[in-house]
Formats: structure tokens, C-alpha cells, sequence
């Protein structure tokens, strides 16, 4: 029996600042072990809510890692959906097309544009004999038409993978930016000896910024992790780090004269005009203005010049009101913006644009991204004069 005492229960988050949404809207995709969790798409703002709902740190261990990191980096409130899976089930599985209950049924019941996904398989599970686990090769392979089939729906979205390692002393032999993927990025490295990555913290700092915002600015300072692994070594004993980080995967550094970590590029899958996350979100956000802004045009009329083409006042009008809302939306996030709606007649005197006979306008758009300073470099010497 205790000793006579009083006790209190002590409220916590009341406090913590609301994220203002900027361009991301987030979602977490973990392994769990509870019936009613799983294939349940659950919408939490913080950590307690996520906890209240279920994602305890007894019950979904995993679970609850991804979702601390994710609300301790982002330092605030913020709407995060979550979806649980199986440990039985493939992150390849999740993500197939196919599979109505895997991540086909957070985007169709979600607005969300950034996915984090994650798993912690059962104690018997067979990772293979390769550095990275063979579910992670395949899923970045098999994640693309997914993505593009939502991309069609004019619903583009970006996935950030966890790199679960299988073998941590095994030479990395898959090069994930000859995948021809940009729609997914490899995480590498996590806060815990797990072989794991600390996708929450990615994705975190990705939806607490807007989408030119690169994941390692130097502005935004260091993340909250106090130590990073690969594998169950710090990443201060690997040597390869560089090896890893050029062949494709979003993993951490420590800066020279710095305490904290940084990411490194956010690279995706890819060695495409969309090799950088930042790249892809900016392109996804454009497409989603531009998709909504031409809703009001849809089975709407244009006039016609007498040789087929189209009235110039009339397409100049649509025109002008794409780059006004792109201008108005993205206008520090880009360098410059150009649409332009092919008009005129072709080398055998026809209209560029038949459609008349189609009933389809071609628009076209062009964005001069932002300049990023991944390598700085400068000379220092000394000299008599100055």
C-alpha cells in the first residue's frame, strides 16, 4: 500500500501554437497492431489526440514514433491523417493501385498532398541479404502508377518512404534516383538504433513550410533530433554518407561549426527536371491552381475567326486570368510564370487548335523555378592591399 499522497493529472498541448497550413497537407501511413485501427483512415492535431484516439506508445509502438517525431519537429497543432496497415502487409502492397484499402483509400477520402510511409514488419520477416530491405526497392518502383493515376484526377501528391535497412554492413546497391520516380523519396536514417527512418520528421518539416522550402534550408535550423543511426550505428560511424546521399535518398548531415542535423537535398527518385522534392511540390501546386481556376471554363464557349482560329480576345481572357491566380498564389515561390495558348494556323493552313471538330483546348504553362544554394563556395586569402 502507498504512503498517504495527492495526485494530479496534468493537461499538456493547450498551449501549443496552431501551424498556420501553408502548401501541405500531411498524412501518415504506419504499421499497427489493432483490428480497429487498421484500413481506418483517423485525422488527429496532435500528439495526445493521436493518443486519445488509440496510437499509444504501448499498443503501436511504431506507430507512435512516427507520430511524436512528427509533432515534436513540427512544434505546434497541425491536422495529420493517418492511415494504419497490417504488419503482415508490404509498404509495396500499400501502395499498389490495386488495393482499396491501402493508400488508394486515404487519397480518395483525403485532400492530402504529402504521404509518409512507414512499417514495422513481424520479428520473422525475411528483409533480405541486400543494405536495404527488398520492400523498399520494390515500393519505390511500384508507388508510380498510383501517383500518376491521381495526378491525372488533377490530385498530385508526393510520398516520402522510409528506408528500412536489412543488412547495415551490406554495400548499398540500389540507386534510387535511377528509379525514374520523382513522385517518391527514400528517407535514410533515423532517431533510433531500429534500422528505421525518421520519416515523421521529414514530412514535418515538409508541410510546416511552403512548398519551395527545401527540407534542409539553413534558415529553418537544425531538427530536433539529438542523435541520428543507420541502422543501429550513430551516423557519425558511417563513412559511406556521401556515397548514400548522392545515390539518391533523402538522409541527414551534421554541418561543419554546427551542433544540430540538417537534411541533405531532398532527393527523389529521379534524375528529372522533379529530382528535388521542393521542385515537385511547386509543379503539384501550380497544377492544382491551374485545375480549379479553368473549372468555371469547362463545356463553356469560344468564339472563332473566320479562318478557324480562335478569337484572340477570348483566349487572351483565360490566359490572363491562369497567370493571375498562379501570380497571386505562387508569386515568391516561383521566378516567373508563362501560359500560352496556341492559336493561328499550321504550315498547311489549318488551325492549330481544331476545336471545333475536338472540342479540346491546349494550354500551356511554364514555371522558372527558384535558384537553391546546396554548394557554396568561396576563396579567402590574404593580401597586402585592400
Amino acid at each position: 500500500m502507498p504512503f498517504p499522497n495527492i495526485s494530479a493529472t496534468i493537461q499538456s498541448n493547450n498551449l501549443l501554437r496552431s501551424i498556420t497550413v501553408t502548401d501541405g497537407r500531411g498524412a501518415l501511413a504506419v504499421t499497427v497492431n489493432t483490428p480497429g485501427l487498421s484500413e481506418v483512415v483517423t485525422t488527429v492535431y496532435n500528439l495526445q489526440d493521436a493518443v486519445q484516439k488509440g496510437f499509444t506508445a504501448s499498443d503501436e509502438p511504431s506507430a507512435y514514433k512516427h507520430i511524436s517525431e512528427f509533432y515534436q519537429e513540427l512544434g505546434g497543432n497541425m491536422q495529420l491523417e493517418i492511415i494504419g496497415y497490417s504488419p503482415d502487409t508490404t509498404m509495396n502492397e500499400f501502395v499498389n493501385a490495386s488495393n482499396e484499402n491501402g493508400l488508394y483509400k486515404l487519397l480518395n477520402q483525403k485532400d492530402v498532398n504529402l504521404v509518409g510511409i512507414t512499417r514495422q514488419p513481424k520479428s520473422d520477416y525475411n528483409p533480405g541479404t541486400s543494405f536495404f530491405d527488398t520492400d523498399v526497392k520494390n515500393t519505390v518502383l511500384g508507388s508510380r502508377p498510383i501517383a500518376e493515376a491521381f495526378q491525372r484526377k488533377n490530385k498530385p501528391f508526393r510520398m516520402l518512404l522510409e528506408g528500412r535497412i536489412a543488412q547495415e554492413d551490406a554495400q548499398n546497391d540500389f540507386k534510387a534516383n535511377e528509379s525514374n520516380n520523382n513522385y517518391i523519396g527514400v528517407v535514410l536514417g533515423s532517431s533510433n538504433p531500429d534500422k528505421g527512418a525518421s520519416v515523421g520528421i521529414a514530412l514535418a518539416r515538409a508541410v510546416k513550410y511552403p512548398a519551395h522550402v527545401k527540407l534542409g534550408a539553413g534558415t529553418n535550423g537544425a531538427l530536433s533530433l539529438a542523435q541520428i543511426y543507420i541502422g543501429t550505428k550513430p551516423i557519425s560511424e558511417r563513412l559511406d554518407m556521401e556515397t548514400l546521399h548522392d545515390s539518391g535518398l533523402i538522409t541527414f548531415y551534421n554541418p561543419s561549426g554546427t551542433a544540430g542535423y540538417y537534411f541533405g537535398v531532398d532527393n527523389m527518385a529521379s534524375k528529372d527536371d522533379l529530382k528535388i522534392l521542393a521542385n515537385g511540390r511547386i509543379i503539384d501546386k501550380a497544377q492544382r491552381i491551374t485545375a480549379e481556376t479553368l473549372i468555371p471554363f469547362l463545356e463553356g464557349n469560344i468564339q472563332l475567326e473566320s479562318d478557324g482560329s480562335l478569337n484572340a480576345a477570348d483566349i487572351a481572357h483565360i490566359e490572363d486570368t491562369i497567370k493571375s491566380e498562379i501570380e497571386n498564389n505562387m508569386g515568391t515561390q516561383i521566378s516567373n510564370f508563362d501560359v500560352l495558348i496556341p492559336n493561328g494556323l499550321n504550315e498547311a493552313g489549318k488551325p492549330v487548335q481544331d476545336i471545333v471538330n475536338t472540342s479540346t483546348l491546349y494550354i500551356e504553362e511554364k514555371i522558372q523555378p527558384l535558384g537553391y544554394m546546396t554548394w557554396i563556395k568561396f576563396t579567402l586569402g590574404l593580401t597586402v592591399k585592400l
